[in-house]
């Protein structure tokens, strides 16, 4: 029975050892910078509902500023009737 390795045997054990662990090593790299990809998709998912609110309240704010002015122009032009007769309109 043989129990020492040959020279070329413990180069070939060395070379699949190396790339077994290389292989290894790229997996866990591999995985950590799915989860990191991962969590920052989440992150990103979460930033855009709450920019969509904030989108949506800008516009009911904005719709309520208009709604105001548009009141005051209305009340505006019924003064400026009541005390200078009707005014001409503008053609649509």
């Amino acid at each position: 029975m043989r129990n020492q390795l040959s020279d070329g045997e413990k180069a070939v054990i060395t070379v699949f050892v190396a790339v077994l662990a290389a292989a290894t090593a790229g997996m866990v790299f591999f995985g950590y910078a799915m989860l990191g990809v991962t969590r920052d998709i989440g992150d990103l998912k979460v930033e855009v509902v709450q920019l969509k609110g904030e989108v949506t309240q800008f516009r009911v704010d904005v719709s309520a500023r208009f709604d105001g002015v548009e009141e005051r122009l209305s009340r505006l032009e019924t003064l400026i009737e009541t005390y200078h007769g009707p005014t001409s309109r503008p053609a649509d």
